[in-house]
């Protein structure tokens, strides 16, 4: 194993463990995994770029978003 994959494995049970014991928000652990891979070049920006899947991203947004508001 080379040193970028062992750091990339506690990276992630890092993450995994706060998601898990709930101390922290998900999306907080998340994004900060996220930032540890990239800022020791784990994975590239252009990475994280082409793993964002644009169509789930909007399905996400109009289903957490709230109804309209009809006023009369």
């Amino acid at each position: 194993m080379s040193l970028q994959q062992i750091i990339a494995i506690i990276i992630f049970l890092c993450t995994m463990g706060a998601i898990i014991t709930g101390k922290v928000h998900n999306t907080v652990a998340s994004l900060t995994g996220a930032a540890c891979l990239v800022l020791t070049h784990i994975l590239s920006i252009e990475d994280c770029v082409v793993a964002v899947d644009v169509d789930m991203q909007r399905l996400i947004k109009h289903i957490l978003s709230p109804p309209f508001k009809v006023s009369i």
